[in-house]
């Protein structure tokens, strides 16, 4: 599945990149690979491919560098 998300955080992930993925509560639910990063006004917009769980309860992500 395809999870999308507006992300403002430091480092912006980039295309490629392998990052966590965290729920509503703060629990990681897993891992994904960033497929699109897009910047709308100042916010980045993240576009994430996991597992199908992840992309229905996915709320956050971190870069894992």
């Amino acid at each position: 599945g395809l999870l999308t998300l507006p992300y403002e955080f430091l480092p912006i992930p980039r295309e490629g990149e392998k990052v966590k993925i965290f729920d509503r509560e703060g629990k990681e639910i897993g891992e994904g690979m960033v497929k699109r990063v897009k910047k709308e006004n100042e916010t980045h917009v993240i576009t994430v491919e996991t597992e199908r769980n992840c992309a229905i309860e996915g709320r956050h992500i971190k870069v894992m560098r």
